[in-house]
């Protein structure tokens, strides 16, 4: 029974990272509509690192931007932990058609190595539950 518990857990961390990749990849085919932004804000998300007892931040530029007519203001969905953006710049985008507040900056390039190392690890998890020992 602990062995199908491992394998579960196994296949929903390969599931999370497959999905994030399709969900990434549909992003970039949808986001076809070109214009220009402008950072209004930058948002910081906080959080505690317990390796090393500090507080480490995240960096999201809040892009503004006219799409359809209508002016759309939305935080981009990808941060870093230095603020790769200033208040007041300028950027070019390519937004959703059906999905207004959907966007990507122009430039973007996903890595996937988050989404590469969930299915690492859940193939891993998988075969430790599988070949493992279980005591």
């Amino acid at each position: 029974m602990k062995r199908i518990g491992i394998i579960l857990l196994g296949i929903i961390i390969v599931t999370i990272g497959i999905l994030r990749i399709v969900t990434s990849s549909e992003m970039v085919k949808k986001c076809i509509e070109p214009a220009e932004g402008i950072v209004v804000e930058i948002e910081q998300d906080e959080f505690y690192n317990s390796d090393d007892g500090r507080y480490e931040y995240t960096y999201y530029p809040v892009i503004k931007y006219e799409a359809k007519g209508r002016t759309v203001e939305e935080r981009y969905d990808v941060g870093s932990s230095k603020s790769e953006y200033s208040i007041g710049e300028q950027v070019n985008i390519l937004y959703n058609p059906d999905n207004v507040e959907q966007y990507l900056i122009e430039g973007y390039k996903s890595s996937n190595i988050l989404e590469i190392a969930f299915i690492i690890v859940g193939v891993f998890v998988v075969v430790a539950g599988i070949f493992g020992k279980m005591y």
